[in-house]
């Protein structure tokens, strides 16, 4: 230890209970010199108390003695433990002196008569039980001869359960549970409080049921005394609109309090989508994009009278179809198309058809509508139909049959709409739509087209499995993590909600993008878990463990033969895992010997891994 000024003794985090101090005479007493030891009665395990302090005397007639040292010794602790008695030195530099077992430089430091230094020690101690902690000053060219000793004992007993908040966080108000880090005007936010009760569970303290002892403070990072809300849910006003959004959260009876969320960039403008029925009713006629423009649901108006509805269009008449989720890169204007579904063209007596007229059905198409100007005609009577493609999709083939199934003749009008003389019979109207090329083509800068998981890329966006990193990259060499590979595979198999509520993982969230699907996969056996109360969401997921995720979610079939990869035993959880990929042709390894079971999987192998398995 380098030089330092007298800073003994205890750092003990403990009951404390001082025995008087010793005056004692060099060799058999009388060297004049005194320890006074301050400390608590009580303390609690784990409790670190920094009140605690030594102090070192020399009486007027002190003997001089210039190296003396400070022996430290714990000669009583509970098994197994590890007090902790800190002091620092004049160099800044915390010192255990129930390790090292001494105070002072090697060679001794010089006391004498009329010596008087205290030194603050902070006291821990991590067990229940009893500890004596012995202290001697000690002449180091006399033989280590006594001049003083002490001695204290510390009664330590249990820690008090405390209910403490453990963290704030903010979610969509509308669904209850997507995270939000950069709110939108027009937004619902909810703020959700977790915290640890006494008995080590934890809870979800959000708007239902209201919890009295809840307090919330919305305000902007720049003006903190301007209170924009108190209760646990707010939405995002127009006048947000660049400013970054702060609550404060605090639980009556919970220690820790209040915590802070801040969100993690300021406020943006969404979307404003507006519906016109075009002649019908919509229950709400304005909608908000998400933060990525994105609008993930559209309604369905009504008509009264015989009408069915068609879609949602860019225009009142024509237009592209909108069919959600979609993404919009400004405000805009939807309209609702319809057809009606009333009749033929016949005389009065309410709107009877001729017995004349034979029926025009048209057959539903995905990624496009077909209208007919009629859904009844006579023999002999033009009868014009109306293509609208989906954005994204193109009219592939248009056929018109008689009761027959012979085709009859189309003429293209060139315009988005054909006409045909309608025969002497009823016919059926079908249609087909093909994805367009630039729905195909992704717009990501980082997948080359001729990358072996360019296709891979492109289902997982089509099917919502997952999105870019940004609108122009998709970082296929980024590593995933536990709580996103079961979330591709989770909305790989539609989203299913899952039977439980209550996640069995304590690091598993309410509120988690991954809450649901975490549930799904314990449910469907494909996970359990790092152990039996933690899933370790943001762990790196591994090639083993995706393989065994994808064998499961196949109800782990039955695989034949051994792994031809030289680093997979016959004997590891993930095994037939391994196995069943290479047979099945999700994986090929990262050799011909190797398959790399503990390397980390990137975004590019597992949607690729994901896309052999599920495409």
């Amino acid at each position: 230890m380098k030089r330092r000024l007298l800073s003994v003794f205890l750092s003990m985090c403990m009951v404390l209970t001082l025995l008087s101090a010793a005056v004692l005479a060099a060799g058999d007493g009388g060297a004049g010199y005194t320890f006074e030891v301050n400390a608590p009665a009580e303390l609690t395990v784990n409790q670190e108390y920094t009140g605690a302090s030594v102090t070192l005397k020399g009486s007027d007639g002190a003997e001089s003695c210039q190296a003396a040292l400070i022996k430290v010794q714990i000669t009583q602790s509970p098994e197994g433990s590890s007090p902790r008695i800190m002091a620092t030195d004049t160099q800044g530099q915390a010192w255990n002196l129930a390790e090292v077992g001494q105070w002072g430089p090697p060679e001794g430091f010089p006391v004498a008569a009329g010596y008087d230094v205290t030194t603050g020690l902070t006291l821990t101690f991590d067990k229940e039980g009893e500890y004596t902690a012995a202290f001697q000053l000690v002449d180091l060219s006399n033989g280590n001869a006594v001049l003083a000793e002490a001695s204290c004992t510390v009664n330590v007993t249990a820690e008090e359960p405390v209910a403490k908040l453990s963290s704030v966080s903010v979610v969509d108000g509308t669904d209850g549970f997507t995270p939000v880090t950069v709110p939108a005007v027009g937004q619902k936010l909810t703020a959700n409080i977790t915290a640890i009760d006494k008995d080590g569970s934890t809870v979800v303290i959000g708007s239902y049921p209201v919890n009295p002892d809840a307090s919330y403070k919305w305000y902007y990072e720049d003006s903190p005394d301007t209170v924009l809300g108190t209760e646990p849910v707010y939405t995002v006003t127009s006048d947000n609109t660049g400013k970054v959004l702060c609550v404060d959260a605090d639980v009556s009876g919970y220690a820790g309090g209040p915590l802070t969320w801040k969100a993690e960039g300021a406020v943006v403008r969404l979307y404003v989508i507006t519906l016109d029925a075009n002649g019908g009713t919509v229950p709400s006629s304005v909608l908000y994009t998400d933060a990525e423009g994105v609008l993930d649901s559209l309604p369905t108006p009504t008509r009264s009278g015989s009408y069915d509805f068609d879609g949602w269009y860019t225009a009142s008449s024509g237009g592209g179809r909108i069919t959600a989720p979609h993404t919009f890169t400004e405000d805009t204007t939807l309209y609702a198309h319809w057809s009606y579904s009333g009749g033929g063209s016949g005389g009065g007596g309410g709107g009877n058809s001729s017995s004349s007229s034979y029926a025009i059905t048209v057959e539903k198409a995905t990624g496009g509508a077909v209208k007919v100007s009629s859904t009844r005609a006579d023999k002999g009577d033009t009868v014009t139909i109306t293509v609208t493609s989906d954005s994204g999709y193109v009219l592939d083939t248009l056929t018109v049959t008689d009761k027959n199934g012979d085709k009859v003749a189309l003429t293209d009008r060139n315009d988005g709409t054909y006409t045909f003389t309608m025969p002497g019979s009823k016919v059926t109207v079908q249609a087909a739509f093909v994805k367009s090329e630039a729905q195909t083509t992704l717009s990501f800068t980082d997948v080359p087209a001729d990358a072996y998981y360019y296709d891979a890329v492109r289902w997982a966006v089509e099917n919502g499995v997952t999105t870019g990193t940004s609108a122009t990259t998709f970082a296929p060499d980024g590593v995933c993590t536990r709580a996103q590979v079961v979330t591709f595979l989770w909305r790989a198999n539609g989203s299913p909600a899952p039977t439980a509520a209550v996640s069995p993982f304590a690091d598993v969230s309410v509120g988690s993008y991954y809450y649901d699907a975490v549930l799904w996969a314990v449910e469907q056996g494909i996970t359990s878990g790092t152990s039996t109360t933690a899933f370790s969401p943001e762990a790196s997921c591994t090639r083993a463990q995706v393989a065994t995720f994808l064998w499961r979610t196949e109800s782990s079939p039955a695989v034949s033969g051994g792994a031809s990869f030289a680093d997979v035993a016959d004997n590891t959880y993930y095994t037939n895992a391994v196995i069943w990929a290479a047979n099945s042709g999700v994986t090929s390894g990262t050799s011909a010997t190797t398959f790399s079971p503990d390397a980390v999987c990137t975004r590019a192998q597992i949607v690729t891994f994901l896309y052999r398995a599920l495409a």
